[in-house]
């Protein structure tokens, strides 16, 4: 693995955590942010950096053709 992908991959372990469907919707509740899994999702495919680091192809659902910049 290059340093880019450990980078990307440690920030995806940071997010990850097994919790049950139940405590899914609790959460959902709960909280005003997005559950784990879609604030990985959410960076990773507007990464530029990602992209490159793991060769998604353009278009790809990991590399979509419009990004969210801020």
């Amino acid at each position: 693995m290059s340093w880019q992908q450990i980078f990307f991959t440690a920030y995806a372990q940071n997010l990850c955590n097994k919790v049950s469907d139940l405590n899914h919707l609790r959460e959902l509740n709960m909280y005003s942010h997005p559950l784990p899994v879609f604030r990985l999702y959410s960076v990773m495919s507007n990464s530029e950096e990602f992209a490159k680091a793991f060769n998604c192809p353009a278009g790809s659902p990991m590399n979509p053709t419009v990004k969210c910049h801020l």
